[in-house]
């Protein structure tokens, strides 16, 4: 039998995760120009490991030479088939991830979300020296 060390937080690897998803408003014209609206922070608990190579054959083929995660939730996370103003994303390590598929387990008393994130490419960033 496992002791009690094993048992709890340490044991499923949980971390708090702060997912940043797109406002339902989506954004709007001010003065005659668009706006994007502020995406709304979401804290959820996760589990946050590396993908394996099967798990890169769900992305589209142009994302799979990137650097990938996978989340397992049990709270809702929503790529772009879910929310129409778009994926969540979360910040990893220094980079920032954009959610491409969600698989939804509803299986009774294990019910969670396992997400598949592919890292953002960064668009003329230099890095600080």
């Amino acid at each position: 039998m496992l002791s009690s060390k094993f048992l709890g937080l340490n044991a499923t690897g949980r971390v708090p995760l702060v997912l940043s998803r797109p406002s339902q408003t989506g954004g709007g014209y001010v003065n005659g120009t668009w706006v994007e609206s502020e995406s709304d922070p979401i804290t959820i608990a996760a589990n946050v490991q590396p993908v394996g190579y099967k798990e890169t054959m769900i992305v589209a083929e142009a994302d799979r030479s990137k650097k990938m995660l996978k989340v397992y939730s049990p709270d809702v996370i929503y790529s772009e088939e879910e929310n129409v103003n778009g994926p969540d994303e979360f910040e990893w390590e220094g980079d920032t991830f954009r959610v491409m598929k969600v698989l939804n387990y509803s299986m009774g008393i294990l019910n969670h979300f396992k997400a598949i994130a592919v890292m953002k490419e960064r668009i003329n960033y230099v890095e600080p020296v």
